[in-house]
């Protein structure tokens, strides 16, 4: 393989590493959030305890371990709000923390006179 074969491999091997490292972290923010119901945190840890599981249904070494990972990093993302998972990836994605100060709240006033 010539060096711009390696170069380029070397990129893809990166921006993976880079994308792993960011879903992790998403599923590990989302898992300590509280807004994220108890019964949606049960599937990350069902998907590590499969990747444990000496039983594979698939022949492929690896193949239903990493199916598994991905379908409940899947369901688990999809099971947490919406808002709370865009905040998220917004603040890994740009390394910042979550500043709540950018939610609204909506209310009504009234004007007094000093009178």
């Amino acid at each position: 393989m010539d060096d711009e074969g390696l170069q380029y491999t070397g990129k893809i091997m990166s921006n993976l590493m880079q994308e792993l490292h960011k879903s992790f972290l998403l599923v590990w923010q989302l898992f300590k959030n509280p807004r994220v119901p108890w019964w949606a945190k049960i599937i990350p840890v069902a998907a590590v305890l499969y990747w444990f599981n000496p039983i594979d249904p698939i022949p492929i070494p690896l193949l239903d371990d990493v199916i598994a990972l991905l379908i409940g990093y899947k369901l688990f993302v999809d099971s947490a709000p919406n808002d709370l998972v865009d905040r998220l990836k917004r603040s890994i994605q740009y390394g910042k923390p979550i500043d709540d100060s950018d939610e609204v709240i909506d209310a009504s006033y009234q004007v007094l006179d000093d009178e």
